[in-house]
């Protein structure tokens, strides 16, 4: 019994279908009526003569010959699908990566929020004692001027902070396949 035998067995036994990979190449031929072999004539009465025809012989042995290129193929579509499958796995990878990305960083941006609201309402009550201060006479306009800048710099952050948090707002939306 040949190999190509034993794995279409075997496979048959197992469930399993084994692929065609060798072409089938039929050749038929339509005589008509009064040619040799179509009835009027014995099939043995029948003269070829010296042709052969080269084309039509390459043409019969030609598949005998794709079976390896027919196997190469099956290979390398099977490892395309793999490859199709390691791409898709990696595109589901980053999808997740960059949600846990934006959920971890909108949680991170909510605590400075919460600090900076904290520090300017530090600064806030700190300019209040510094201006009341000033009017009494025990500080100058320097620590006036210092304490609003403090401010000033504080009420910045939060607004980098608040348009930080906006931003991965927007990402997070087109990281969980929102629309563009």
């Amino acid at each position: 019994m040949s190999r190509r035998t034993s794995e279409r067995n075997s496979s048959a036994r197992s469930g399993l279908k084994f692929p065609k990979v060798l072409p089938r190449k039929s050749t038929s031929i339509d005589f008509p009526a009064g040619y040799p072999g179509t009835g009027e004539y014995d099939m043995y009465e029948w003269n070829l003569g010296n042709t052969f025809n080269y084309s039509e012989m390459a043409n019969l042995i030609a598949p005998i010959y794709q079976g390896g290129a027919l196997r190469a193929q099956v290979e390398i579509r099977s490892a395309e699908q793999k490859q199709a499958v390691a791409e898709y796995a990696r595109a589901g990878q980053k999808a997740f990566s960059e949600v846990e990305t934006a959920l971890g960083t909108e949680s991170i941006l909510r605590e400075r929020e919460a600090i900076l609201a904290a520090a300017i309402r530090d600064n806030e009550e700190a300019l209040k004692l510094a201006r009341v201060q000033f009017q009494v006479g025990s500080a100058d306009l320097r620590t006036v001027e210092q304490s609003q800048l403090a401010l000033y710099a504080a009420r910045t952050s939060r607004l980098r902070v608040q348009s930080e948090q906006l931003a991965q707002r927007a990402n997070l939306y087109l990281a969980l396949g929102g629309g563009v």
